[in-house]
């Protein structure tokens, strides 16, 4: 299933119809698009899979969306890298890619099946390594080679099985 929500990630983010309003609003400002990403991805799982919903409920939290019988968490962490069109701002990239590693140990405490952890890491330098550090935390905090990454534009997109 990680690899179902990797490829829909992916597809959105080079699809004009959907990327737009990403790529032309919010990248530029450094602005988390979690909440659009959550509409479009479970728009496209539903046709998929009839069990889709949003803000499931489970053990008193919630989950962004379930699907197939899996627990799926979203983030979109942006970074405080300077790049040429972006605004200029202090980003706590740290802070971002723990609640990454907190959503991987909340779907593990919870004791569920399946879960994924999806996210978007922007804006990023694709002819430097310096987000890789941070990529590194993840994939260790994950303990298991089930994960897929790709770059799109200057954007990381990274889903992993729980």
């Amino acid at each position: 299933m990680y690899k179902i929500v990797f490829d829909e990630m992916v597809s959105i983010l080079n699809d004009s119809t959907w990327n737009e309003p990403i790529l032309a609003i919010h990248i530029p400002q450094r602005a988390k698009f979690e909440r659009y990403l959550q509409a479009v991805l479970s728009l496209r799982l539903k046709k998929r899979f009839d069990d889709t919903e949003i803000e499931y409920p489970l053990d008193g939290k919630h989950v962004d969306i379930y699907a197939n019988e899996t627990y799926i968490e979203l983030k979109t962490p942006n970074t405080n890298f300077k790049l040429s069109g972006v605004v200029d701002k202090t980003r706590p990239i740290t802070k971002n890619v723990q609640s990454i590693i907190d959503d991987i140990h909340k779907l593990r405490t919870l004791k569920i099946k399946k879960g994924v952890v999806a996210f978007v890491l922007f804006p990023i330098h694709t002819d430097k390594d310096d987000y890789k550090k941070h990529i590194d935390k993840i994939i260790s905090a994950l303990g298991n080679d089930n994960y897929c990454q790709e770059i799109v534009g200057n954007m990381l997109v990274f889903s992993c099985m729980i």
